[in-house]
């Protein structure tokens, strides 16, 4: 019966010492996380209006070869038009500027900028036609990129402020085609005119985490 009883009390005392020991290990691993930054729950994932200079982003499978892009916030820009205002978020991603514009309409609706260095030409016009297209207003006007027809959808001047600075206008003209590609065209005072293409991207694919 004392054998029985030393047993127990061994295999007590056994139990105790393993707990306190994963206790112990479990605190020393808490405490790791949160110094190196790993703990997720000291993350906040604000939404893509509320985006700010530091903040980290991820588009997922954006990139050319489809892997997603990676980049932290250094411009926050803010557009105005009317009553109309809309933003973007810009940083580095594999040695490249990243531009997301987004609208927050009744959806929020983003567009992810895929070129920047086109050229009145690759649209087969010139500024005259974006003059008529201004005048008219119509959206049978039209121009052809790369193949496709993209319809008129808007033309007028823009006030654009870069990281909270004065704002400066400049005058934009908007196509829309069939797909998820936007081109666009801007003329900035004294400067020739800036052409592009932009892609709408789906919102749940760009996360974005604060600490």
């Amino acid at each position: 019966m004392t054998q029985f009883l030393v047993l127990v009390l061994l295999l007590l005392c056994a139990g105790l010492l393993v707990a306190a020991y994963r206790g112990h290990k479990s605190k020393e691993e808490e405490e790791k996380r949160e110094g190196d930054g790993s703990d997720m729950r000291n993350l906040s994932t604000p939404s893509i209006a509320d985006a700010k200079h530091g903040d980290a982003v991820t588009v997922i499978g954006a990139s050319e070869d489809f892997d997603d892009l990676h980049f932290t916030v250094d411009r926050v820009s803010t557009y105005r038009r009317g009553e109309e205002r809309w933003g973007e978020i810009s940083g580095v991603a594999k040695n490249r500027r990243i531009f997301v514009e987004w609208h927050d309409d009744d959806e929020i609706t983003l567009l992810l900028r895929r070129a920047d260095d086109l050229k009145l030409a690759d649209l087969g016009i010139g500024d005259e036609n974006l003059a008529r297209f201004d005048e008219e207003e119509s959206r049978d006007n039209h121009i052809v990129y790369d193949g496709d027809r993209y319809d008129y959808s808007f033309s007028g001047e823009v006030l654009y402020s870069r990281d909270g600075a004065e704002e400066e206008g400049f005058y934009a003209w908007d196509f829309e085609g069939q797909g998820a590609m936007v081109v666009w065209v801007e003329k900035w005072a004294g400067e020739p005119f800036v052409v592009g293409v932009s892609e709408r991207i789906l919102p749940h694919n760009v996360t974005i985490l604060r600490k």
